[in-house]
């Protein structure tokens, strides 16, 4: 595609043709692959605090303690 008869085929054309957008999105670009990418990063980090054997008081034992309170919705849905 010539640039001067349609720039945005001429920058985009091949990453559109190359790229699936994903059923569940929108959209997608780098920006909802970084997105994607730090979701998953961060709770890893939140599960491994929640699953260490860290010491009482510490950073690590409060993060993994409010993560797992947060995710414990039985309970969540017992107190109302």
């Amino acid at each position: 595609v010539s640039p001067g008869n349609d720039f945005f085929s001429y920058a985009n054309g091949t990453w559109l043709k190359k790229t699936a957008i994903p059923a569940d999105q929108t959209g997608w670009g780098s920006f909802y692959q970084l997105y994607e990418e730090n979701q998953l990063k961060t709770k890893a980090i939140l599960e491994d605090a929640a699953n260490a054997d860290a010491k009482a008081g510490s950073i690590e034992r409060q993060v993994g303690d409010f993560y797992a309170s947060g995710m414990d919705t039985a309970t969540i849905d017992k107190l109302g």
